[in-house]
């Protein structure tokens, strides 16, 4: 049999550290990262329109007093509408479809049917959206 010259306190001491230090390094990578989920915000809701741009030179500009869109789309990917001003309401269904940031409207409002197609985004409960090949816009409040 062979001896080690090392006294058992000191052979068992190391065992320990050595034992922590495995322990620890399993704590560290077993440790999972959290990853942050975030969710797309849903159009799924009512709205109201408070602001529009017309150009990008105007920028964001407050609707003019009188004049509204208030619109639902609805979970079953339809839609209802109204919008006008002090003179003249059109309400309005249609259908909705997105794909990733684009957003397709098909309006009935009882004259000729239009579809309507645009980029958008959902930040802190404000829509915004910049219609395709166009500068121009509206901003929309959750009701």
């Amino acid at each position: 049999m062979i001896y080690s010259s090392i006294p058992i306190k000191i052979q068992l001491s190391r065992m320990k550290m050595i034992f922590v230090l495995l322990i620890s390094i399993i704590f560290f990578y077993s440790c999972e990262e959290e990853v942050e989920i975030i969710e797309n915000p849903s159009l799924v809701g009512s709205w109201e329109q408070f602001e529009k741009k017309t150009t990008s030179s105007g920028g964001w500009q407050p609707l003019p007093n009188g004049f509204f869109w208030n619109i639902t789309f609805n979970s079953d990917g339809t839609h209802i509408n109204a919008q006008g001003n002090f003179m003249a309401t059109y309400d309005c269904t249609g259908t909705w479809l997105v794909s990733g940031n684009r957003l397709t409207i098909a309006n009935d409002c009882g004259r000729k049917k239009q579809d309507l197609k645009m980029h958008f985004s959902i930040e802190d409960s404000i829509l915004s959206w910049v219609h395709e090949f166009s500068e121009a816009g509206e901003k929309f409040k959750r009701k």
